[in-house]
C-alpha cells in the first residue's frame, strides 16, 4: 500500500519518510536524489501538496533538500506557517497499457518547471592517482557515465533515449506477450529518463517477477551497449585506469550508489 501524507495533523512526516524509502527499497527502485524526491511528491496531498507545489525547484528536485523541507514544515515540534495558496495545475500526461489514474502535477500554474537536468558539458579531468571518481550530476565530471546521460542506446533495433530508458523498459522484457507494449511504452515515453522511471514505477505491479533475481545482470548488460556504442565515452572510461569508480548518490542510494558511508 502506498503511504499517503496529507501535512497538517497529518501522518508524523518521520514515518513517512521512513515508508517512502521502505517501499521504494522493496519495488527495487534505484533511489536516486530526484527519483525518489518525485516519487515522495506523488504521496503527498491536501496541505502536503500545496507546500510542496510552494516550494524552489532546488528543493523540490533534492531529496535531501525535500525530506529537510518537509520534516521542517510539519514537525510537531514546530509552529507550522501557512503555504501560498497556489492551486495544483492537473497536466495532461500519456497514458500507458491499463495506466491508473494520472498522479498529482508536480509544479503549479506559476512554477517554472526544472527541465531535465542532462545534456550540460563539462570538463573532465582524470585523477592522476588511483584515488576514487566519484560521478552523479549533470553538472560534475563524468556525467556520461551515468545511466541520465543523453547518450542513446540501440538493443534489437530499436533506439533508446538513454541507457536509464533501456534498464526501466527490462522490467517488462519477458516472455509474456502482453508486456511488450508496456516496454515500448517506457522506450518511448519521452527524452527526460526520469519519466521512464516515474512511468516504471506506476506499472510497478506487472514487472517480471524475477526482477530482483535478474537487475544487476541486465545494469551490467546495459552499461555495456552503452559504452560499446559510444566511442568517446569508452575512451574517457579506459582512461580512468584501475580507479574506483561510484556513483556519489550520498545516503539515498545505498543500494547503487556509495549511500551513508
Amino acid at each position: 500500500m502506498q503511504p499517503t501524507f496529507s501535512g497538517e495533523r497529518g501522518q508524523d512526516p518521520a514515518a513517512f519518510i521512513r515508508a517512502i524509502q521502505t517501499i521504494a527499497f522493496a519495488q527495487g527502485r534505484q533511489r536516486d536524489n530526484d527519483w525518489q524526491a518525485d516519487y515522495a511528491a506523488t504521496c503527498l496531498a491536501g496541505p502536503a501538496m500545496q507546500w510542496y507545489c510552494s516550494l524552489r525547484d532546488e528543493e523540490r528536485s533534492s531529496w535531501s533538500d525535500l525530506r529537510r523541507a518537509l520534516l521542517q514544515r510539519f514537525s510537531a515540534s514546530l509552529v507550522p506557517t501557512s503555504p501560498p495558496a497556489a492551486a495544483p495545475v492537473f497536466a495532461a500526461m500519456p497514458r500507458g497499457p491499463e495506466a491508473p489514474a494520472a498522479r498529482p502535477p508536480l509544479y503549479t500554474e506559476n512554477a517554472t518547471p526544472r527541465p531535465p537536468a542532462i545534456g550540460r558539458v563539462t570538463e573532465n579531468k582524470v585523477p592522476t592517482s588511483k584515488s576514487p571518481i566519484l560521478f552523479c550530476g549533470s553538472t560534475q565530471p563524468f556525467f556520461g557515465f551515468t545511466n541520465l546521460s543523453p547518450h542513446e542506446v540501440q538493443y534489437r533495433g530499436k533506439t533508446y533515449y538513454t541507457a536509464e530508458h533501456l534498464f526501466q523498459a527490462f522490467k517488462f522484457m519477458d516472455d509474456r506477450p502482453a508486456m511488450a507494449e508496456y516496454a515500448e511504452y517506457i522506450r518511448t515515453v519521452g527524452r527526460d529518463p526520469r519519466e521512464a522511471v516515474s512511468e516504471a514505477l506506476r506499472f510497478s505491479s506487472v514487472v517480471r517477477t524475477d526482477w530482483p533475481d535478474v537487475n544487476i545482470l541486465i545494469m551490467d548488460e546495459v552499461i555495456t551497449l552503452k559504452f560499446s556504442q559510444h566511442p568517446t565515452l569508452r575512451e574517457e572510461l579506459l582512461a580512468t585506469g584501475g580507479a574506483e569508480l561510484i556513483f556519489n548518490s550520498g545516503a539515498d542510494d545505498e543500494f547503487w550508489g556509495n549511500g551513508a558511508d
